[in-house]
Formats: structure tokens, sequence, C-alpha cells
């Protein structure tokens, strides 16, 4: 194993202690783009022109053109909220684990997470025209959603996993959003699954999603939490 430094470009980037711990940067994931770049994301309050920090958290964006040794800041999208969809909007942390995914080499989305510890909140959905150096106005895209997963497959169909309550599977054809698939049906807050996956394309029309089930039986019928692999079937 061979331990390497990177660089990576944090522009008015602020730290701060959070339940008594001061936690270093990180990044949650990293995303293959277009022409073999790679994007990774990050989730922080920043110093605004002001000099003064930032009220909410919003979703970073950075890109390597080479495997990662070095990361460039390419944007962020500070937090802006709908009162009518989330009441409690403005009490709230900010944008949290996004998630991007392209469309083609320039077009691309971000799924944004605003639940948080005063509750369940709404997925936000932003666009960019251009590789991510500007963003759309945040709006909102469903009820719910922590560590949002998206991919795009060769038939033109977009997936995106989300949850909690539950977990689910919302697809866009040509641009229309359709209804979300329960994959795991809402129960009990945190009783049925931790409401993260992941997804994977397999094919031109194909994809996997793993997940957790809290009560998957056993070979005794005992609930047991188990990590679940589905294949998903799409049709254009």
């Amino acid at each position: 194993m061979e331990i390497e430094e990177v660089s990576v470009e944090l522009p008015d980037y602020s730290l701060n202690t959070s339940e008594g711990v001061f936690p270093t940067p990180f990044f949650h994931q990293i995303k293959k783009g277009p022409n073999g770049s790679l994007w990774t994301f990050l989730y922080k309050h920043y110093i605004k022109p002001d000099g003064k920090i930032s009220d909410y958290g919003a979703s970073w964006f950075h890109k390597s053109i080479d495997n990662g040794k070095t990361w460039e800041y390419v944007s962020r999208v500070p937090y802006e909220f709908n009162t009518e969809k989330d009441p409690g909007a403005s009490k709230r942390y900010g944008f949290a684990e996004s998630d991007m995914c392209f469309i083609d080499e320039k077009r691309a989305f971000a799924l944004h997470r605003t639940t948080d510890g005063t509750g369940i909140g709404p997925l936000y959905i932003t666009w960019t025209n251009d590789c991510g150096v500007t963003w759309t106005k945040p709006e909102y895209f469903d009820d719910r959603g922590v560590w949002p997963q998206t991919i795009t497959l060769d038939n033109g169909i977009i997936l995106a996993g989300y949850g909690r309550s539950g977990l689910c599977i919302r697809h866009d054809y040509d641009g229309d959003w359709f209804e979300r698939s329960a994959v795991v049906e809402p129960g009990e807050y945190q009783r049925e699954t931790c409401s993260y996956c992941a997804l994977m394309p397999t094919g031109a029309d194909t994809a996997i999603i793993v997940y957790s089930d809290f009560n998957y039986p056993d070979s005794d019928g005992t609930p047991r939490k188990s990590i679940m692999v589905r294949k998903i079937f799409t049709e254009v």
C-alpha cells in the first residue's frame, strides 16, 4: 500500500465542531464524469464575501482530471428552501449528501438531502448546462431522501434511489420524472431500512440496486438485518 498526498482546492471553506467533534474535510463519494474526469462532493458552510459564515451548509463540487491527484474546486450550491413544502426549512443544517448525474458532456443534475436532526426533509434538484460551473435555483424534488444515488442507462433512462422512510426508485425518461416505486415499503422510522443504497448499470437497460432490509426472514422466519441486491429492468 502506498500513501499519497493530494491537492484539494477549498476556497472560503469553514471548519466547525458538531456535537463536540471537530471533523476534518472528506469526500463521501467519487463518481466518473465525462472525458475521464472524476467528481466528488462535500457539504459544508463557507465564508461569504462579507467575511461572515454562511447560515447553512452548501453542496460543493470538485473535479479531478489526473485520477485524483489534484482536485479542482468547481462550484457550490447554497441552501435555498421552499417553506410551503417544508415549514421547518429555516431550522435545518442546509444541503447534505449531494449526488451528481451527467446527461451528456455538459448537462447534469444534482440531488441534495435536507433530512437532519430536525426531522425528515425534502430532496431538492438543481441543473447545470456548463459541466457544474453554474447551477439552477434549487427546486423541490420529493418529500424525502437521504444519500440519493443516480445513474444514466444507455437506453436514456435515469434512475434515482433514495428514501427514509422506506427506500424507493424513481426514473426519468426524455425529461419526465415518473412516480417513485417502493423497493422497501415505508415503515417505522429507520426500523425497516437505513434507506441508503448503491446503483450500478449492468447493461443498456438494466441495473442493480444494493440496499439494507432490516426485516428479511432467515431460514427460521426470524427477521434479520440483511444486505440485499436486486436487478432492475427498464423498457423504453
